[in-house]
């Protein structure tokens, strides 16, 4: 946002910060885990893993200078009412709040198809609960050629495999560099441009539990945001 405020042709554009498993908004410890998730990561017990989806709302719209729109999408009825909360806490910026109540693929595949992409750019945090992002929406985000992704990939041995291998299951155990180049790769399939240095985020066992990830989709302005991507992941 620093570098589109101070850009004259980046200001015509409108910039959209999208969370599409924005959980209620706020950083809490001791929150429950869906069932699907604690069946493919077992990570049920790990405090760690639960705090690191916890609050990047909030950090988005603390942003200065702010974005043009901030979309939050969550699936749970009850988080969605309590994303609400967050227009009060940011009146200034309450107008450019949507939030949305339901499944994050089928709304972000709708988002993706009617923007006006020649006018639109988008930063897009993913931070699903086990495997809940399909891969034909990142392939979609990749297409815009306008959108960066920051995408959590939750790591497990046993894993219903929708981001690495669509419609297949995997049950091979693989080693963390595998695990981690694969994904790259993958990742770069479909976007300009791909951080190759994806940072493992670990718990206080040190069992690396996530890889953060980054991919910018515009061909022309993705060396220099893989570049400060790359700059933030190796800090």
């Amino acid at each position: 946002m620093s570098i589109f405020s101070r850009n004259p042709r980046a200001k015509l554009l409108k910039t959209i910060y999208v969370d599409a498993f924005a959980g209620t908004g706020f950083r809490r410890e001791n929150c429950g885990l869906p069932k699907e998730e604690n069946a493919l990561f077992d990570v049920s017990s790990d405090s760690d893993a639960r705090a690191l989806r916890k609050g990047s709302a909030q950090v988005a719209l603390e942003t200065n200078p702010s974005f043009s729109e901030y979309i939050f999408i969550e699936d749970d009825k009850e988080h969605a009412k309590g994303l609400s909360t967050l227009r009060r806490r940011f009146p200034s910026i309450a107008a450019r709040i949507r939030i949305i109540a339901g499944d994050a693929n089928r709304y972000l595949l709708t988002w993706c198809e009617e923007t006006d992409w020649t006018k639109t750019r988008a930063v897009v945090f993913l931070d699903p609960y086990g495997m809940q992002v399909q891969w034909h929406t990142i392939e979609a985000m990749g297409k815009t050629q306008s959108i960066d992704l920051w995408i959590l990939f939750p790591l497990g041995d046993s894993t219903q495999a929708n981001l690495v291998q669509q419609n297949a299951r995997s049950n091979k155990r693989s080693d963390f560099k595998t695990i981690s180049t694969y994904w790259v790769t993958r990742l770069h399939s479909v976007f300009a441009a791909v951080a190759r240095n994806p940072l493992p985020l670990r718990n206080s066992r040190n069992v690396p539990i996530y890889l953060l990830s980054f991919a910018a989709a515009n061909p022309r302005g993705s060396k220099i945001a893989v570049k400060i991507a790359q700059d933030i992941l190796s800090r």
